[in-house]
């Protein structure tokens, strides 16, 4: 067992639902790191992202830091959070009746070591209305969400399937996140548990 603390850095309220229903015991905390959005491969940017984030959370925090980073990319072209209902109405025009990919790097570290990760889930869509979209669009929900849409909210209605991991699409891979967590760091979910 280890007497290490869990922190979430830059816990997005999906990031930090996921780590509660499966029972880890963790707190969150929000340093300033500045991030990349282009010139690099949707692999690269997100793993640079939670590289850049964990950096600066070690700055202030004692324990084992948690970070993920994630984009959409269609074509090639990586669709982050939309500036505004506009950019997300473009966002989710390119991705109705089309399959993309959707790419979550995560780092956990402590100050002696690091674990990286980097996971796949290609998503396919059907074709949106507009009267859908607009809908969609009046909830304000695609705003804080790369490529404007959230699969555990009411932006689920438009995905007709997934291949991979249904958290790497919320955020957080938490299959590769909790093994790693077991076995690099010996942290457990649930309070009762140990590491042999």
């Amino acid at each position: 067992m280890t007497d290490k603390k869990l922190i979430l850095a830059y816990g997005s309220p999906r990031r930090r639902a996921i780590l509660a229903s499966a029972g880890y015991d963790f707190r969150w905390v929000s340093p300033k790191a500045e991030e990349v959005s282009k010139g690099l491969s949707p692999e690269k940017l997100v793993a640079e992202n939670a590289r850049r984030k964990t950096r600066a959370a070690l700055e202030t925090e004692d324990g084992v830091i948690l970070c993920a980073d994630t984009v959409v990319c269609l074509e090639g072209e990586i669709l982050g959070k939309p500036g505004d209902r506009e950019a997300a109405r473009k966002m989710l025009e390119k991705l109705s009746g089309k399959t993309h990919l959707v790419i979550t790097g995560w780092i956990l570290c402590d100050r002696e070591k690091a674990v990286r990760g980097c996971e796949k889930c290609e998503v396919s869509m059907r074709r949106i209305t507009e009267e859908e979209l607009s809908g969609y669009l009046d909830t304000g929900s695609p705003l804080d969400k790369a490529g404007a849409y959230g699969i555990q909210d009411a932006g689920g209605m438009f995905v007709e399937s997934i291949s991979g991991d249904y958290y790497t699409v919320m955020g957080l891979p938490l299959c590769s996140v909790s093994k790693a967590l077991r076995e690099e760091f010996g942290i457990l979910p649930f309070s009762h548990s140990t590491a042999e």
